[in-house]
C-alpha cells in the first residue's frame, strides 16, 4: 500500500510584512481619526437638535390638546425644560433634559454659552419680536391654538464649533425647522435641512 505523503509546505507572512501591515494601519488611523471625531460631533450637535424641536413639538401638541399654555425654555448652559404656563419662572415643569455630547445653547459670536446670540430673542424687550429672554434663558410659549406667542430661535453649538438653531418662523402657525450656520452673517446664513 503506497503511502499518503504528507506536505509539509507551511506559508504565511513575514515579520517585516506583518510589521509594514501594522504600520500602515497606523497611518490610516491617525489621519482618519479626527475625520471621525468631526463627524461624531456633527451627528450629537444635529441629534440635539432633534431632541430640541422634538420637545417643541411636544409642548405645542399639549397646548392644543389641553387648550392651555404651554412653553419650552432653554436655559443656560444646556438645559431644556418644558413648562405648563406662560412663564416659565412660575409655570409648572412637565419635562426637562440636557443637551448632551458637549452641546450647550451659544451663538456663532459668543464668546461662551448662553451669550446674546444663544437665543435669537427680544432682549428682555417684551414689545420686541423674538423669544422672550432673560438673564437664565429664552423661551417661547404655544396658546391653545398652536401658535407660538413669537418666532425667534434656540441656537445651539458643539465642542468643534459649529452651530445649529431650532428656529419657529412665522410665530402664527409656529413652523419648527432646524437650520445649519454656514456663517459669517448670524442674522442670515443659516440653511435648513439641520
Amino acid at each position: 500500500m503506497p503511502r499518503a505523503r504528507i506536505r509539509n509546505d507551511r506559508r504565511g507572512f513575514t515579520l517585516a510584512e506583518l510589521i509594514l501591515i501594522v504600520a500602515i494601519i497606523g497611518i490610516l488611523t491617525a489621519v482618519g481619526a479626527p475625520a471621525l471625531w468631526e463627524i461624531a460631533q456633527e451627528i450629537k450637535l444635529k441629534q440635539a437638535g432633534r431632541e430640541l424641536i422634538s420637545a417643541m413639538r411636544a409642548a405645542r401638541y399639549k397646548a392644543i390638546s389641553e387648550t392651555r399654555d404651554y412653553g419650552v425654555m432653554g436655559r443656560y448652559p444646556n438645559r431644556i425644560e418644558v413648562f405648563q404656563g406662560d412663564d416659565p419662572n412660575t409655570g409648572t415643569i412637565v419635562n426637562w433634559f440636557l443637551l448632551e455630547g458637549g452641546v450647550d445653547l451659544q451663538g456663532p459670536t459668543d464668546p461662551a454659552p448662553g451669550g446674546p446670540e444663544a437665543v435669537d430673542g427680544n432682549g428682555g424687550d417684551p414689545s420686541a419680536d423674538g423669544f422672550q429672554e432673560d438673564a437664565t434663558g429664552g423661551w417661547v410659549i404655544f396658546g391653545a391654538g398652536g401658535s407660538a406667542d413669537n418666532r425667534g430661535a434656540f441656537r445651539l453649538a458643539n465642542s468643534n464649533g459649529h452651530f445649529v438653531e431650532v428656529r419657529v418662523d412665522p410665530a402664527t402657525t409656529a413652523r419648527m425647522v432646524i437650520r445649519t450656520f454656514v456663517g459669517p452673517d448670524v442674522d442670515t446664513d443659516w440653511e435648513e435641512g439641520g
